[in-house]
């Protein structure tokens, strides 16, 4: 009878002892699968060169099509300040980003990426201005890659930014995914930007600028001269453009000063009117 109890609450055990098993088992391979979901994939080692042309540190034509990042940086400040990483148990730094200005933060001199530790208080420059160079990396995804400082007793520290196209993505959102593989910290931007043609240059040169002016001092001038012409001296006909006398004789003063500059002068002008005599070198001009 002692032996049949022993024997039973041995299987009794047994079976417990494998319930328990299970039991950790399934709890650890699902901790397992949600801690794999929440670490972001290892960024790639390397990427190749695009086939285009890198106007400068932010733009890139790829086969006429062009990738404009400077309507999303920030000349005052970076763009991004310190955002943390996606998984901060793994990665405490905070990062500071802008893709086109170049900033001061600490140890940060002529920075473009800037990674702060705060448990040590300093800041590690990971992104050099000067150093951008737009590549695909292994996925084919279009990525900036920035070269840090070298680090004692390392090589240096190399951030990648991989560009996200979203259309609609009018406000631009960084993801900074960390250093899941040593020396290199990867990044995802999302933007239009970020998409062929989805920024173009919005910056107007100072050419631009006096042309948009010209063009507007024109329309004033004759639309606002030919209403007052109209409506306050009853002008008609041509007579309602402003100084008409003028505007109808420039082609001829334009011949005369053609005339005149291929002549040495010795031209007689064609804005001379029928019945006048020989005009001075000085009314000639």
């Amino acid at each position: 009878m002692y032996s049949n109890n022993a024997s039973l609450n041995w299987a009794v055990a047994a079976v417990v002892r494998s319930w328990w098993v299970l039991i950790i088992g399934c709890y650890g391979n699902a901790v397992a699968q949600q801690e794999a979901t929440l670490v972001p994939q290892p960024p790639y080692r390397t990427i190749s060169p695009a086939q285009g042309h890198m106007k400068d540190q932010c733009t890139l034509d790829l086969n006429g099509e062009l990738y404009n990042l400077w309507p999303i940086a920030r000349k005052d400040k970076p763009r991004w300040q310190s955002v943390p990483s996606k998984t901060p148990l793994q990665d405490s730094g905070l990062y500071t980003f802008d893709p086109c200005y170049p900033f001061n933060q600490d140890k940060c001199k002529n920075s473009l990426v800037c990674r702060r530790t705060e448990e040590f208080g300093s800041d590690t420059p990971i992104g050099l201005a000067g150093t951008a160079l737009f590549g695909h990396n292994d996925a084919g995804q279009l990525t900036i890659q920035y070269k840090g400082i070298e680090e004692i007793g390392s090589t240096s520290n190399v951030t990648q930014v991989e560009l996200i196209c979203d259309l609609e993505q009018n406000e631009p959102l960084l993801v900074v995914l960390g250093p899941t593989t040593p020396g290199i910290y990867s990044m995802r931007l999302t933007s239009r930007c970020c998409c062929p043609d989805g920024c173009l240059d919005a910056s107007l040169s100072f050419g631009s600028i006096l042309c948009i002016l010209f063009i507007c001092i024109v329309f004033i001038y004759f639309v606002g001269g030919m209403l007052y012409m109209k409506l306050i001296r009853g002008a008609t006909g041509v007579e309602i453009i402003p100084h008409s006398a003028f505007w109808l004789d420039l082609p001829n003063l334009i011949v005369d000063g053609v005339n005149f500059v291929f002549t040495c002068g010795k031209g007689v002008p064609n804005s001379q009117a029928p019945g006048e005599g020989p005009k001075s070198e000085y009314e000639r001009i």
